[in-house]
Formats: structure tokens, sequence, C-alpha cells
């Protein structure tokens, strides 16, 4: 009987009764084989889209060699290791610069790319053979060190520890040092490090080659069990929030507050010093040991001061108590006019009236260099400004600049009390509301704007709404129309809707040197009336209401509903 080969290192057996006074040598050749299975070898591969790596029979082959490194190449290319019956395990390099896919039978390949290493088995099983990777899914215990790990998924684990520094070309590492603790390293052209969480939105990132963390915009850095301390900006503004218990504390020898330029100081606090408030860079009040000091005028609605008080200049008063008695409006007791009579206002000479406060004037003005007022207030009734003029006249209030040749704002009345206006010269009309609820710093919000030559601008919670175009208008969000039953009455379902349909006419046209596309009122008017509405302008132009032409829509594509099932039966 001849010998055979049949096992996995394709050794030769010998049959029983052969090689007679030669089977010594045999023995010694099997055994360096097998020496050889534990070797490192390579295998040129061919520059073709297949080749084929054979284990030779009872001789030396490096095919054999338990480390295998692929050399040679040219193109991608499938590797079949034959015999299909050896059953064995090499660790494959692959050396080409191209991925080698390395195969057996009909089963499960497995792809090395170019300068990867795997470890494989082939499981011999004839036609059916596959090959398998074996370090999918490896429980490694212990310590694994390794010099460079690249993973081309995801690597998980309970802990993840570096042992050594990063450096500067690092594109993302994480590093180690005694001193420093935990390093993260990065290199992108906009951020070196990105933060996400798990919704994969940003917290922050560190801009590319900076030492800045930037938080994006409504982001917040919070400190505090409660998030009781919140700083960040909201896309418009900035905010240092103190949300939670206690006071919020800034702790310094001193403090100054200083515009975005860091040019000018808003306010200047010093330990054991002054607390100084400024306008403009210069210091308008600063405390001292004693009170404050005060640069310029005091505007006050009340004024309690226990002590004396030694006026340089003049003192303006709209009421006086002298010696616990308070001087009341009558010229018997108070009459500062100057030379002019009780009772009236002469070359911008003022008395009090009458005991109701009534001051008469034929005019009043208020003038000089910085700013000025016109107040009127009442503790407990109401504050008014009454501006009459005989019925024949209008009446108005403008506001203006000095600069300005008439009125920039006039808010007026029309002759014979046939109504009023509010009038603007140029530039953008807004109405405001204030907002002051909450612990953030009070706001205004926006609730109308009127643009010279330009859109009318309807808000909802500071965003606009409704503004009107050069076409028409353009509205943010849902329009809708009441459409309660309850507000109904002699209701309907739409007839012969689809004929309806049919004998309307879709059509482009141009209005106002734009093209667009709708239908013609007039066409509509002996269609569908109820839909076409005219103004009240001597033209007495038509308008179409698009939204009427639903419930037609609806009815006519319920008949043609009915007319596909029918269709569909027959």
């Amino acid at each position: 009987m001849a010998s055979t080969y049949v096992n996995d290192l394709r050794l030769e057996e010998i049959a029983t009764g052969e090689q007679s006074g030669s089977w010594g040598t045999t023995t010694n050749t099997n055994l360096e084989l097998i020496a050889e299975a534990f070797s490192y070898g390579t295998e040129a591969i061919a520059n073709a889209s297949t080749h084929t790596i054979t284990v030779a029979d009872g001789t030396s082959d490096e095919a054999r060699s338990f480390y295998l490194k692929c050399t040679g190449g040219g193109q991608a290319c499938t590797v079949t290791l034959a015999p299909n019956t050896l059953s064995k395990v090499w660790i494959i390099e692959n050396a080409t610069s191209y991925t080698l896919t390395f195969s057996q039978g009909s089963g499960a390949n497995v792809a090395i790319s170019a300068s990867q290493v795997k470890m494989i088995a082939t499981d011999g099983a004839g036609s059916g053979a596959a090959v398998y990777d074996l370090l999918t899914d490896v429980d490694l215990a212990g310590t694994t060190t390794a010099a460079t790990l690249t993973a081309s998924g995801v690597i998980t684990g309970s802990t993840v520890e570096a042992t050594g520094d990063t450096s500067a070309g690092d594109n993302a590492a994480i590093g180690y040092t005694a001193a420093e603790g935990l390093i993260l390293t990065g290199q992108g052209s906009t951020s070196d490090i990105t933060l996400k969480n798990d919704a994969d939105a940003t917290v922050f990132t560190v801009p590319t080659g900076t030492d800045d963390i930037l938080f994006p915009d409504n982001a917040k850095a919070m400190f505090g069990d409660g998030s009781d301390l919140q700083i960040y900006h909201d896309g418009s503004n900035s905010y240092i929030k103190d949300a939670g218990t206690g006071n919020l504390s800034i702790l310094a020898s001193q403090v100054n507050f200083v515009n975005a330029a860091g040019d000018e100081t808003l306010m200047q606090a010093t330990q054991n010093g002054a607390v100084t408030l400024l306008y403009d860079n210069a210091v308008k009040l600063a405390t001292a040991s004693g009170g404050v000091s005060i640069t310029g005028e005091v505007a006050a609605t009340s004024l309690d001061i226990s002590g004396d008080v030694d006026v340089d200049g003049t003192l303006e008063t709209d009421a006086l108590s002298i010696a616990s008695t308070t001087v009341t409006s009558t010229a018997a007791e108070l009459n500062l006019v100057d030379g002019s009579s009780a009772g009236s206002i002469v070359n911008s000479k003022a008395v009090i009236y009458s005991s109701a406060g009534v001051v008469n004037a034929t005019d009043m003005v208020v003038t000089g260099s910085g700013n000025r007022s016109l107040s009127v207030s009442s503790t407990n009734g109401i504050g008014s400004i009454e501006v009459g003029s005989a019925s024949s006249n209008a009446a108005f209030i403008d506001l203006k600049t000095p600069s300005s040749d008439d009125f920039d704002v006039r808010l007026s009345s029309l002759a014979g009390g046939a109504g009023g206006s509010l009038s603007i010269v140029e530039g953008t009309f807004s109405f405001f509301t204030k907002d002051g609820e909450g612990s953030d710093p009070a706001d205004t919000e926006t609730m109308a704007t009127f643009v010279t030559d330009g859109a009318v601008s309807l808000y909802f919670n500071n965003a606009v709404k409704l503004a009107t175009t050069t076409n028409g208008v353009t509205v943010t969000g849902t329009v809708t129309e009441t459409s309660d039953i309850r507000l109904k009455s002699n209701i309907e379902t739409i007839d012969s809707a689809l004929d309806k349909i049919n004998q309307m006419r879709g059509v482009y046209f141009d209005k106002e040197g734009v093209r667009s596309l709708g239908v013609i009122a007039q066409e509509m008017q002996s269609i569908i009336p109820e839909a076409v509405v005219e103004d009240q302008t001597e033209d007495k132009y038509l308008s179409v209401a698009y939204s009427s032409l639903t419930g037609v829509l609806i009815e006519a594509i319920k008949e043609l509903s009915d007319k596909v099932k029918e269709l569909e039966a027959n």
C-alpha cells in the first residue's frame, strides 16, 4: 500500500510494511515539516484577481508556515488555500497594497486589508469549506499592551487606561501623565476637541490651535447640585444667572465692569474704598466714608434727606414744607412770578395757579442741553396731559430731534373731531412691550414694526408672524379660519363639485411685474360666486378666497373616488 498525505500538515503517512530501511528518513522529514508548521514563511501573490496557495505533500513548503507573509500582488485578489480538506491555523500578513480575500470552498471567506495581519483558520470541509477570522469577539483577560491600537469599529470596555502622554500630531488621542492626569488631544480643521451629548449635539468645543472652550448658543455652564449658577449666551444676549438658593457673590479686592471693547469703565467697586458709577467713562456717583458724591444733576420722584442740605445753585421743587408747615399752591403763600401776576405764565415765568395745582399757559417751552422731561403723576387718581384746539383746527404732539426741520413722530387729531393719526417721517416705527418678569435682565419685546417704503410686520412672542411684501403678505406659521359648526347654519353638502372643478381654469399671469399663477375672479363668479369677494374701493376690485375652494376639492375627490370604484367593479 502506498503512503498517504491526508493529514492537516500534509505529512507522509507510511503504509504498513512500506519503506523498509528508509522509514527513519521519512520520519525525520515529517518532524522537520511539523517544525516548519510553527515557522515564518512568505508567499508571492500573483498580479491577478485569483491566486492559489497549495501546501505540498510531504516536502518542505513555506505555505505550511504558521506565520505567512504575502507579498507582490498588484490588485485585489481572492486567494484559495488548498487542498480544501486541509484544516489549519495561519497568521497571515498582507504586505501587498491591495485587499486579499482568503477562501477554501463555498463557505465563508476572510478579507485582509493591505498592511493588516489576521489569524485565520480553514475547516477543511471539502467543497463547502470555510475560512474563519479567529480574533473576532476575543475576550482578553489580564493586561493587554499595544504600542499602537487602530480600530475600525467601536472599542467597548469597563475601563480604557492610557499610560503615556499624547503628542502635537495626534488626530484623536487619550493620554496620561502623573502631573497632568487624563489628557485629551485632537486635531481638526475647526475644532481640536468636540464634546457631544447622546443626541449628537455639541456641548462644547476647543477651537483649533487655541486653549479656549467654546459653548454654542443656549449651552449653559452650570454649577451647584441644583444647577444654581448658570452662564450662557442665547444668541442675542449673555447671562450670568443665579437660579438657585443663596446670593451671587463676586469675591475680589476690586471689581470693574467695563464695556465689550475694554476701553470704557461702567462701574468700579474697591475693597475698603468707593463704589463708583460712571457715564461715558466719567464718574457720576461715588460712595465715600461720609455718604456719596454726585457729579451733575439728581432726578428723583422722592428724596428723603436726614440732615442739612447745602445748595450752592438753584433749588427747584414742586412742593415745599417749611418747619413742618406745607406751603400750599396759593399765590399768597408762594409766588415766584418774577414780576408777573398770579394765575398766568408770561415770558416763560411760572406761578402756581390754584390749590388744585392747575397751571395755565399760552406757551410752555422746556429747553436746554442734556436730558429734559415733562412728568405728570398722581398718587390716587389719573395723571393726564390734554392738548386742545379750536374745532376747526387739528391738535398734535411732535417728537423730534433738534436737527430735524420737521417732526420725526407726530400724534395728531383731525379738525372737527374727525379722528386722528400717528405719523412718522421715515425709518422704522415699532411697538414694544416691557418684559421684566423672571430673574433674567428686563428686556423689550417687539409687537409690531412699520418701515418706510418697506414691510409692516406683526409679531408673536418677539417673532415675526405676518409681514407685508411688494406682492402681498408673508405668514410664518399656520393660517387658520374659524370653522366651528356652532357658528354655522343652513349647512348643505356641495353638489356637482367635479363639474365645478372642470369649469375652472388655472392660469399663469403677470401682476405688478411678478409672474404668478391662480384663477380669474370674474370667471369664478359664474362657477362659485361664494368664493369671490368685492372690495369697498371705487373700482370695486374682485378677489378670490382660495381657502373656500377646499370644500369643493374635497367633494370633487369623493366623486372621482366613486367613479374609480365603479370602474373597478366593472
